[in-house]
């Protein structure tokens, strides 16, 4: 289960990766905190900003709130990622079968999923853009630029 205060993360893109990992996984539900949250959890643990906050399964302490959550929050879905979840989750049950990990080391080893690089194809920016057409046009009108006359 993993709270997010969504409202107060700026830019959202930081968390925009969340959905799909919580569908992916098995059996994570990911819960948006209202507005304000993320400074009021920040003050309870005494540090200055907490975004997200994970809880493991059948952590005793969390019981009772897993039960409240799991009624009234649905699980994320993601219907385009069913046959990629599909997949891993029969390599992993393979992987489980053979090996039991025991150790960090041993645990790295017995994971199925491949590392695949990130591909960035969108930059937001808050600077403006301007097109040499544009500057030029702007220069020639404030008399910084010479017009080539033939």
């Amino acid at each position: 289960m993993i709270f997010v205060c969504k409202a107060d993360i700026s830019p959202q893109n930081l968390c925009a990766h969340l959905p799909i990992m919580s569908f992916m996984a098995k059996d994570v539900l990911l819960v948006p905190l209202p507005p304000g949250a993320e400074e009021l959890i920040g003050n309870i643990l005494r540090v200055r900003r907490v975004s997200c906050i994970g809880v493991k399964m059948n952590t005793p302490e969390f019981d009772e709130i897993y039960q409240l959550v799991k009624d009234k929050v649905s699980p994320v879905n993601a219907p385009w990622l069913t046959p990629i979840k599909l997949e891993a989750s029969k390599k992993r049950k393979v992987i489980e079968e053979d090996e039991v990990a025991t150790t960090a080391d041993d645990f790295m080893k017995t994971t199925c999923n491949e590392y695949i690089p990130t591909r960035i194809k969108q930059l937001v920016t808050s600077a403006p853009i301007k097109s040499k057409v544009k500057q030029e046009k702007l220069e020639v009108k404030q008399g910084k630029l010479e017009v080539k006359q033939e």
